[in-house]
């Protein structure tokens, strides 16, 4: 499971919630699971502020999981995200997302502190990532869900793409440089790398680990990291320690402690936790409200 949290053009709007609840509704694949559309919807249209909405999903590789689970991960996440808040202070909207054949949840919050009608930002990446990257941590040990940072799991292909087509089209590429690496057709990045310039295929940035380049039909240039796109691919031989390398980042992750991680994760998320609430009551809490009045 990984957090994230989505950008929004010239602070949100309603189109959040068009987008979250379109025909995947009527199709079955997206359902509100907590909170009201309407209620959320009414919220965001009456704020004057020019950031408006929070938006941002729990994202999983598994297909599903156990529904009081959804429930209970949810409340967490609200938890931590806005810790010392009572409920009637922030509107939350959470819409589940099963259409890519993996669960989403995800998530809407107006920002604006309801019983004060004064703006209120959930998420400063600054100031929030740090608590937030460690309750996702501390989460996918704790249920055992799929790691992003699990060390099988890196991609040398890096980000993603709306374009499935443009997607396709970088995987396949990569499947290949490797296929040609594999049979000894590429011998090291150097050779790789003119090969590329050979075909039209532009290498526009080399860097220690990754080289980015772009195919003759896109507009954007993709960026591969590791393995065969690190400098030191000097050689097939060093091509095989690097999957060496590779294996045994992963045997160590396998063979980690992860009761010793859960207790590391628990204090830190508490740490972290405190700072946000002692930041939150300084600036929303109702001994406060009740002073100025």
């Amino acid at each position: 499971m990984v957090v994230k949290f989505f950008s929004n053009k010239k602070g949100g709007s309603v189109k959040a919630l068009d987008y979250l609840l379109n025909e995947r509704e009527k199709d079955g694949t997206a359902r509100v699971l907590s909170g009201d559309e309407q209620l959320t919807r009414n919220i965001i249209n009456s704020i004057s502020f020019t950031h408006k909405v929070c938006v941002g999903c729990l994202s999983f590789e598994e297909k599903n999981i156990d529904e009081d689970l959804k429930y209970k991960i949810m409340s967490d996440f609200e938890k931590n995200l806005l810790p010392s808040l009572e409920s009637d202070q922030y509107n939350i909207l959470w819409v589940e997302h099963t259409d890519k054949n993996r669960l989403e949840l995800n998530f809407v919050i107006p920002k604006i502190e309801l019983t004060r009608k004064i703006a209120l930002n959930p998420f400063y990446h600054k100031q929030d990532l740090s608590r937030v990257d460690t309750w996702q941590n501390l989460t996918n040990i704790t249920y055992g869900f799929t790691d992003p940072k699990d060390p099988a799991k890196e991609r040398t292909l890096q980000g993603a793409s709306k374009k499935i087509s443009l997607q396709k089209d970088y995987e396949k590429l990569d499947e290949t440089l490797h296929d040609l690496v594999k049979n000894g057709q590429i011998k090291n990045r150097d050779q790789m790398i003119e090969l590329l310039n050979e075909n039209g295929i532009f290498v526009n940035r080399v860097g220690s680990d990754y080289i980015s380049l772009k195919l003759p039909d896109s507009k954007k240039a993709r960026r591969y990291k590791g393995g065969i796109y690190n400098e030191q691919f000097t050689s097939l031989r060093r091509f095989e320690e690097i999957c060496e390398n590779t294996k045994s980042r992963i045997d160590e992750y396998n063979r980690r402690d992860t009761q010793r991680e859960i207790g590391f994760y628990t204090n830190k998320l508490n740490e972290y936790t405190q700072r946000k609430t002692e930041y939150i009551q300084s600036k929303y809490s109702r001994r406060v409200e009740a002073k100025e009045q």
